[in-house]
């Protein structure tokens, strides 16, 4: 029950503030994991971000992790403090895990490729609120004749 309350209240905050209700693609959208530390990974394992605390997001960062996936079959993972573990010992260990994940992925995949899909998912963002703009405009002012 202590787990739910903050699961419910983040999901709350991303569909009121942060998820765009037009997008065909949300149904397909999975939840991030919530999964606990690996005591090690090894080099060959998938590749998870960790995310602790777990923050509500905007739209933008939403594209940015469907991009991530979906472009370099990088996840990511909500952490919940194990017991026992003081939070900020906790938060460097998922620094630590995450500046790894980050070393791995431009090795994989060239320096600099975050950089570049964090601008593409902003640009994707900029891309669709225009259009949803253009198109608000259109249906308050009709061409003349209709």
């Amino acid at each position: 029950m202590d787990r739910l309350i903050p699961c419910l209240l983040t999901a709350c905050a991303l569909v009121a503030g942060c998820a765009d209700s037009t997008d065909p693609g949300r149904g397909q959208r999975t939840p991030r994991e919530q999964t606990p530390p690996p005591a090690e990974e090894p080099s060959d394992s998938p590749l998870v971000l960790w995310e602790y605390p777990s923050l509500p997001y905007s739209a933008q960062h939403m594209e940015y992790l469907r991009l991530l996936q979906s472009e370099l079959g990088v996840s990511t993972a909500v952490m919940e403090l194990p017991a026992g573990k003081k939070d900020a010992t906790f938060r460097a260990e998922v620094n630590r895990h995450n500046e790894q994940a980050r070393q791995r992925i431009e090795t994989q995949h060239g320096q600099g490729v975050l950089g570049r899909i964090r601008q593409k998912a902003m640009d994707n963002w900029e891309a669709k609120v225009k259009t949803a703009r253009e198109k608000a405009a259109e249906l308050s002012n009709p061409p003349p004749g209709k």
